[in-house]
Formats: C-alpha cells, sequence, structure tokens
C-alpha cells in the first residue's frame, strides 16, 4: 500500500471547523465549488466507457462472503420474517466490497424496512479490518450510506475494490514512519474512511461525484490509482 493512503492534512480545503490538526494550505491546493456538480454532468462523462449490465437485486436478505480461494459462502441471514415482502415494500441498500490485500469479498444487505441490519454492517467492518494486525471495529454506517450512494450515483453495480478500511494505530505509527504525509489522527483509526477504486470507474470520475455530494472529505491519489472517502468534515486535497 502506498504510504501516502491516509494523507488525510495534505492539501486540504476545509469548508468547517475540524479539530484535526492540519498544516497550512498550500498554493495548490484545491478549492471545490460542489454545488457546480449534478449527475447528468457525471454520468455524461462516463458515455464513453460502455453501458454496464445491471445485476437483478436479490429477493432475499443475504450476505455473501467470499475468501480468497473459496467458493461462495452464505452467512448473516437477518431474523426477520417473509424478507421478500418487507423488501418489496420499502426496498433495500445493498454493498459490495472486494479487498485488494486479502482477496475477501463481500456482497450484502445492510439497510432494509428503514433500518441497518447488523449482519450486514458487521460483515462490512470484518472486511474493512486492519488487515496487519486482524484487528477490526464497527465501521461507520454512514461511511457505508455514502459508498452506496456514491456507487449510485455512478450508476454501476460494480463491487468497490478496497484498499484500506479500519487502521490500528500500531498500524498508523509504523505507516507514519515511512511517509510524513500518513495522518497523525487518522480517520482510518476511528473507522470513518476508507481508501479505494471503482471498476469501470476511473478515480478523477469517482472524485468529481464524491465532491458533488459534499459528505466528507475526498483525498485524491492519482498516481496510486486510489480515492481516499471519509465522513468527516468536508474537505478535499491531491496526495
Amino acid at each position: 500500500m502506498c504510504g501516502a493512503c491516509d494523507s488525510e492534512h495534505q492539501h486540504i480545503t476545509h469548508h468547517h471547523h475540524t479539530d484535526i490538526q492540519t498544516p497550512s494550505h498550500s498554493a495548490d491546493g484545491l478549492t471545490v465549488s460542489a454545488r457546480t456538480f449534478s449527475r447528468r454532468g457525471i454520468l455524461a462523462g462516463l458515455a464513453g466507457l460502455g453501458a454496464l449490465g445491471a445485476t437483478p437485486a436479490s429477493a432475499a436478505w443475504t450476505t455473501t462472503v467470499l475468501r480468497s480461494g473459496e467458493s461462495t459462502v452464505p452467512r448473516a441471514k437477518p431474523a426477520l420474517p417473509d424478507a421478500p415482502r418487507i423488501v418489496r415494500g420499502t426496498g433495500e441498500k445493498r454493498i459490495a466490497l472486494r479487498h485488494l490485500h486479502t482477496g475477501e469479498s463481500v456482497n450484502t444487505v445492510y439497510w432494509a424496512e428503514g433500518q441497518y441490519i447488523d449482519e450486514g454492517l458487521d460483515a462490512v467492518s470484518h472486511l474493512m479490518r486492519d488487515f496487519r494486525t486482524d484487528e477490526a471495529v464497527p465501521m461507520a454506517p454512514e461511511l457505508v450510506d455514502l459508498l452506496h450512494d456514491l456507487r449510485k450515483l455512478l450508476d454501476t453495480r460494480e463491487a468497490y475494490a478496497v484498499l484500506g478500511g479500519y487502521r490500528s494505530p500500531q498500524t498508523n505509527s509504523m505507516l507514519r514512519s515511512k511517509s510524513r504525509k500518513v495522518a497523525k489522527n487518522s480517520l482510518h483509526m476511528r473507522g470513518l474512511a476508507s481508501d479505494l477504486r471503482l471498476p469501470g470507474r476511473s478515480t478523477a470520475m469517482v472524485r468529481k461525484a464524491a465532491l458533488a455530494m459534499e459528505r466528507g472529505g475526498v483525498g485524491f491519489y492519482p498516481r496510486s490509482d486510489f480515492v481516499h472517502l471519509d465522513v468527516g468534515p468536508v474537505r478535499t486535497w491531491r496526495g
């Protein structure tokens, strides 16, 4: 992983106060006017990529977890009656993730009938654990919602390619010893951030759509080809 995976503090443009320590703005810091973006404008940029086939939504609430080299393993079915009827009545929210370091995958419904489903969120938190120490914390539901809505805005059902989610203090200290770009108080240590790619969509397009949403920090790392997303203060930077 790139040592700058969580440089939340480099070239930051703040939209409101944060208690996270940050250096002064540099001359090439980004200033974003996200309100100029629209879903139509974002999707217009996808015309050259070709249409992606839609994946039909599952009628049952299931979480599928794949480990590297293993077959599909069903798990974490919410103990709720008559799930198909409930889903038809109120809809559901599904998230799909694949961790590039562990080879694990998750495709789960994490919200339905107006509430979060613990089993789905637990599966997401396990996949986004610190793969170096095998430690996990509950990832913020707001972050999962952000990823869900961003994928919908970009009109794709591809699984996110995750480079990092939760980061233990030990791992963060180790990465800081290798790169000054790693934030001392990284939001990764609080389960509020993830570094990722979205197959079929360029990192520039993912960044543009995330900025339009104005729901947290957006770090753009074109050389390493990933985007940092968090649900902290609204701000942006380029790594």
